[in-house]
């Protein structure tokens, strides 16, 4: 029922994402249990992709630092990193479809939340390996400073796809060096 490769656009309005006008239509007069095995299934398309992006970047992040001699190259990396992710608007668009889908499907809620948790985990190891490098610690869990760092970042670059003209590329990314700079002041 899922076309191979990758999701397309709708072409009209009432198209489904995934499936052209002929199956969305069969599938609309579905019974309950087959949408609740056509809902896990897009459940698990989501994840792929989301989870696919963030082991790319993780080893994308984990290289740059690689690269880094001092504990402060290594955070002006990560800042630099973090700051360049408002060119990336592929994460956006999945993790809001990601965050829509797990709103509006509550059976499903609990599953995703988990799942979100390890990804957001991951990133929260990854700072905590570079504070304790720096010697430094937040006032807020490393776990939290990821999820705050990231929602900031999606919601501007989102604001940004909506409303260039409000918001530049180059404004995002300054506003993001900033709040980057803020949180990981550290004590």
């Amino acid at each position: 029922m899922f076309p191979q490769g990758r999701p397309r656009e709708p072409r009209q309005p009432g198209e489904s994402f995934w499936l052209p006008p002929k199956e969305f239509f069969l599938v609309t007069a579905l019974k309950p249990l087959a949408w609740k095995t056509l809902l896990r299934g897009k459940e698990e398309i989501f994840f792929a992709l989301l989870e696919k992006w963030v082991w790319q970047r993780i080893d994308s992040v984990r290289a740059a630092l690689r690269e880094q001699k001092t504990p402060r190259q290594k955070l002006a990396a990560l800042r630099k990193y973090y700051a360049e992710i408002a060119k990336d608007r592929r994460v956006v668009l999945i993790s809001l479809e990601f965050k829509l889908f797990a709103l509006r499907h509550p059976e499903a809620h609990a599953r995703l939340q988990d799942r979100h948790r390890r990804l957001r985990a991951m990133w929260g190891e990854l700072v905590a390996e570079l504070l304790e490098a720096l010697g430094r610690t937040l006032p807020i869990s490393n776990t939290a400073a990821s999820a705050a760092c990231s929602s900031l970042a999606q919601g501007l670059l989102l604001e940004q796809l909506v409303d260039p003209k409000t918001l530049s590329e180059k404004d995002v990314r300054h506003i993001l060096g900033l709040f980057f700079d803020s949180v990981f002041r550290g004590n």
